[in-house]
């Protein structure tokens, strides 16, 4: 495998679930190794509770600020945090202010979900049920609400 460099600004954009979010290094480039990506998070958003069933999802919390739920415990993240979520562990998160991470997830392959969710023009705020379809193909489980 080649060394990547991915300058500022540059990869594929994806707008799954209403977050921004910019592939840095596909899940392609390292042979499923990782991908990383830069998401933005607006305050008040983020994902349903989700379980990754193989994959370590690791945050780095460049702008702003992040509340993180994983595993019924409640984590407070600002600028150059990291959270770590291992393998089978209950999460979700939100913006508590407009916020911007680095999202790093071992291994990648999982990280197709958000174009595959984009491909299949789903909407989860219409049709959750295609979306739960598509996550389980992606070895993504949903497991409750996002955070209010």
């Amino acid at each position: 495998m080649p060394a990547i460099h991915a300058a500022m600004g540059s990869g594929a954009e994806n707008r799954a679930f209403g977050l921004t979010r910019r592939t840095r290094v596909p899940t392609e480039a390292t042979e499923g190794a990782f991908a990383i990506w830069e998401e933005e998070i607006p305050a008040g958003a983020g994902p349903p509770l989700h379980v990754h069933e193989r994959e370590h999802e690791v945050f780095t919390v460049i702008s702003g600020r992040v509340r993180f739920v994983a595993d019924g415990r409640e984590h407070d993240a600002g600028p150059g945090d990291v959270m770590m979520i291992p393998p089978g562990v209950p999460h979700t998160f939100q913006g508590k202010e407009d916020a911007v991470a680095t999202v790093m997830l071992t291994p990648g392959a999982a990280s197709n979900f958000f174009a595959a969710v984009t491909e299949a023009g789903v909407d989860p705020a219409t049709d959750m049920d295609a979306v739960i379809r598509i996550a389980a193909d992606h070895n993504i489980r949903f497991v409750g609400p996002p955070l209010d």
